[in-house]
C-alpha cells in the first residue's frame, strides 16, 4: 500500500483489535470512527460476535458501512438489518455436535440460528460473559434440532489450537470451518465461509477491491482478512501467528493500535492519544 490515498476501507476485528476486555470502546476510537465516516472511507467490521453482539456497541456502530459478524458468516448493517445469511444444516450441526461430545469431555456447546444462542449448560457455566442475544439453555442433543449460522465449543482446560485437532480430527462431509477468536474456544462456521469470504462480500458492495482495504487482527480467524486486504497489520497483543503474518505490527488494543496506525496515514485525526503504554507493543 503505497499511501493514504490507496485506502479506500478498514476492515477491522473487534475484541482483542479495537474493543479491550471491558467492552467499552474508546473516545479515541469512536473519533476515529466518524472521522473514516467524514472522508468516505468505509469501516467493515469483521467479527465473531452476532449481529446483535454488534449492536451492543451504539457508540461504534452508526460509522460501520457492514459489519461481518458470526465469523463470516452473516453479513448486517444499522440500516438494512441481516443483508446476508449462511447456515450449517442440522443434519451437519448433529455431526459437529456429536465429535464435541465424544472427543472432548467436558465440553461445553452453543449453536447460533441467526436469532438466538443455544447453549449447553455446561457452556454458560465455562463463559459466564452476558450476551446480548436471546439465549436458551438446552441439552446438547438439542443442538442438532436447528440449522446454525455458528458454534462455538469450548473447554476450561484445553487450549484452543488443541480443540481444533480434536474437532477437527474426524472428516465431517460437507467439512466446516474451524479456527478460534479467544482462549480455550474454537469457532465453527460453514466450510465455505470464513472472515475473508464476508469482507469480499461486504467489500463487492460497496463498490471496493480488497487492495483497497487495510486490515487489523490479533487472533488466527482474522489470518484469511490478512490473505484478502491490501495491508494487513496485527495489534500488539495479537497471537504469534497473526504477528508473523502481518505486514506491520502497531500498539496493543489497550494504546488505540488501530487508531494510531490510521493517524499514521493521515487517515484520522490524532485527537488526545497518549504514548502508548502497554508492555505488548512488539514493536515501535
Amino acid at each position: 500500500m503505497s499511501g493514504a490515498t490507496d485506502v479506500r476501507a478498514v476492515v477491522t476485528d473487534l475484541d482483542g483489535t479495537m474493543v479491550p476486555e471491558d467492552g467499552i470502546v474508546s473516545d479515541a476510537t469512536v473519533r476515529a470512527a466518524a472521522d473514516l465516516a467524514g472522508a468516505g472511507i468505509a469501516l467493515i467490521a469483521a467479527t465473531a460476535r452476532t449481529p446483535a453482539g454488534v449492536a451492543a456497541l451504539p457508540a461504534l456502530t452508526p460509522y460501520l458501512a457492514v459489519a461481518v459478524c458470526c465469523g463470516g458468516a452473516v453479513g448486517w448493517s444499522a440500516d438494512d438489518g441481516v443483508v446476508w445469511r449462511e447456515t450449517i444444516d442440522a443434519t451437519s450441526v448433529r455431526g459437529i455436535v456429536e465429535t464435541a461430545l465424544e472427543r472432548v469431555a467436558g465440553a461445553g456447546i452453543a449453536a447460533h440460528d441467526g436469532d438466538r444462542w443455544r447453549m449447553t449448560e455446561e457452556y454458560i457455566t465455562q463463559r459466564p460473559r452476558q450476551r446480548p442475544d436471546v439465549v436458551e439453555i438446552v441439552a446438547a442433543a438439542e443442538l442438532a434440532a436447528y440449522p446454525a449460522c455458528c458454534l462455538a465449543v469450548c473447554h476450561p482446560d484445553l487450549d484452543s489450537a488443541d480443540l481444533v485437532g480434536l474437532l477437527t480430527s474426524t472428516p465431517l462431509d460437507p467439512p466446516p470451518f474451524v479456527t478460534y477468536s479467544d482462549r480455550h474456544l474454537v469457532d465453527i462456521v460453514p466450510g465455505h465461509v470464513d472472515k475473508s469470504t464476508g469482507v469480499a462480500r461486504a467489500l463487492q458492495s460497496l463498490g471496493l477491491d480488497p487492495t483497497e482495504a487495510i486490515g487489523f487482527g490479533d487472533m488466527p480467524n482474522d489470518l484469511p482478512v490478512f490473505g484478502l486486504v491490501g495491508y494487513a497489520v496485527a495489534v500488539g497483543n495479537a497471537h504469534p501467528e497473526v504477528l508473523a503474518a502481518a505486514a506491520a505490527v502497531t500498539a496493543c488494543v489497550h494504546d488505540d493500535g488501530v487508531v494510531r496506525t490510521l493517524h499514521e496515514l493521515g487517515l484520522v485525526r490524532a485527537g488526545r492519544l497518549a504514548a502508548p503504554a502497554c508492555r505488548c507493543l512488539d514493536s515501535g
